[in-house]
């Protein structure tokens, strides 16, 4: 059951990736860097969709022109955001804006970037809790049905080297 009036959705803009009854709230905005996926609204929005590596950019970037500064915690949540979709800069997705940005959300956060993209990457690498099945699902974001109907062969690297790396796992 929802509660709120209206919404701001971000870093998705995919129905199929948002919560069951959204169509029933008025959504206010949407901050996204994927490409447009279909979603209907039911009256004119708010939309800041940009072509930078990471949400946590176009956050970032929003609240400089607004001339705000996040708390250190707020900083470092976002530079996390950019480090983990970047891969720690090694996405042929980042930009040099996404780079620059995370340098200034480093300082104000008092984070060594490359030390906590490191701890991330490693954290993220960690998949020894996780059942064999889940593994391939939360790596791949495939269903469970599809992963029984289909047998691929693949490499698996969790915690990519070089651009070429991240290049082989969206190929795969």
């Amino acid at each position: 059951m929802w509660l709120c009036v209206a919404v701001a959705i971000v870093d998705t803009n995919n129905p199929a990736e948002l919560p069951d009854g959204v169509e029933k709230v008025s959504i206010h905005s949407i901050i996204d860097h994927h490409k447009l996926c279909g979603l209907k609204t039911n009256a004119p929005l708010e939309m800041d969709v940009r072509s930078l590596c990471s949400t946590g950019s176009i956050l970032y970037a929003r609240a400089k022109a607004a001339g705000r500064t996040p708390p250190p915690v707020v900083a470092g949540l976002m530079l996390s955001c950019i480090l983990s979709d970047s891969l720690a800069f090694r996405s042929p997705t980042t930009t040099a804006l996404d780079r620059e940005l995370a340098e200034e959300l480093a300082r104000i956060s008092g984070l060594d970037m490359m030390q906590h993209a490191d701890a991330m990457l490693d954290a993220k690498a960690d998949i020894a809790h996780l059942v064999r099945l889940g593994r391939l699902s939360a790596h791949f974001s495939w269903p469970a049905s599809l992963l029984s109907l289909t047998c691929l062969p693949f490499r698996v690297r969790t915690r990519p080297q070089s651009p070429e790396d991240v290049v082989m796992m969206d190929s795969k």
